[in-house]
């Protein structure tokens, strides 16, 4: 069968749309539900890197241009029956906050999710999120959530803990990046509070997995931490990722006092701020799931972290993974 043909059977079925699609999660989460026959429409925004939109081409998903913010962004999921909401960051560019990114734009998504009259929808926020949480992050992520619980549509929260490992695009984990740029090129690794805080880093092929499983009115389960097999110090994950480079940098202390200062003159310099105000608060805490949904989600184990951070063996930060091969049939 070719390609184009599997294109027309993929358009037939219940179709998903995903929005944040060109970045880390979202082109993972493209090839995950193409991989498995279904049909996928790309919500990219306008200016995005020919790289990342030729990734989700080359998977075969449909891609259309635009922003939740246009007047006209309910035509985005017309023929859609399920919708996926990915846009979000812990670190804002300069001209945008929080509350825009997580409870405005998530607002917007409900409110055309709703006008369409699709079966479910589904959020992906993040382990930690809740009302009086440190960090604005998490609060924002709560009143983004709080958005999907009042749509009055069936919908699965998804919260995942750090993501590792790649196996698609262009892209990677923000944190991994600058973890892996920061062991390639400086000479010490300053970590605040020096990394005492835990995480539970969660592969990401486990976490499209998840998403995909959620893709479903017959999945009733609404809100689900996800968590990886390993609970760690950042310390410790850093030296990890040493390893797997093969270099080994000292770790020092970054007083957390010291970091917010950094923090706050990297926020007023630079459009994307590599420490952001919020990063120090996330790493005086730790980020481990109080009730990790993966297996009963997956209803399996997830992958070891020696699998994930096996990934960057095969493809390195900064070297795209090869092209995808679009399915030639649907199974």
């Amino acid at each position: 069968m070719t390609s184009n043909r599997a294109s027309q059977q993929r358009d037939n079925q219940e179709k998903i749309l995903v929005d944040g699609a060109t970045g880390y999660l979202g082109s993972h989460l493209a090839e995950q539900l193409t991989g498995e026959g279904r049909a996928v429409r790309c919500l990219v925004r306008k200016g995005a890197r020919t790289q990342d939109v030729e990734v989700l081409t080359a998977l075969g998903a449909e891609v259309v241009e635009g922003q939740l913010t246009d007047p006209d962004a309910n035509r985005f999921f017309q023929g859609v029956k399920y919708a996926v909401h990915l846009i979000g960051s812990i670190a804002p560019r300069k001209n945008e906050t929080f509350q825009d990114l997580h409870q405005d734009l998530t607002r917007r998504f409900v409110s055309c999710a709703k006008q369409e009259g699709l079966a479910k929808i589904v959020l992906v926020t993040a382990l930690g999120t809740a009302a009086h949480a440190p960090s604005r992050y998490h609060q924002t992520k709560w009143l983004a959530e709080e958005e999907v619980r009042g749509s009055d549509l069936p919908y699965s929260i998804l919260r995942p803990s750090l993501l590792v490992g790649r196996t698609v695009g262009n892209r990677n984990s923000k944190l991994v990046k600058r973890l892996f740029e920061l062991i390639d090129t400086k000479l010490m690794i300053p970590l605040v509070n020096g990394g005492t805080n835990k995480v539970q880093p969660i592969f990401i092929r486990d976490c499209v997995e998840a998403i995909s499983k959620c893709i479903s009115p017959n999945y009733n389960m609404e809100t689900i931490e996800l968590g990886g097999s390993t609970v760690l110090s950042m310390r410790r994950f850093v030296e990890e990722l040493e390893e797997i480079v093969g270099k080994r940098k000292p770790i020092i202390n970054l007083h957390p006092q010291a970091g917010k200062l950094l923090a706050a003159v990297m926020e007023k310099v630079q459009e994307v701020p590599t420490l952001s105000s919020d990063q120090v608060v996330l790493s005086l805490n730790d980020n481990i799931c109080s009730n990790n949904g993966l297996a009963t989600v997956l209803d399996r184990e997830g992958a070891t972290l020696h699998v994930a951070l096996e990934t960057y063996r095969r493809y390195p930060v900064g070297q795209p993974v090869p092209p995808p091969v679009a399915p030639e049939a649907v199974k």
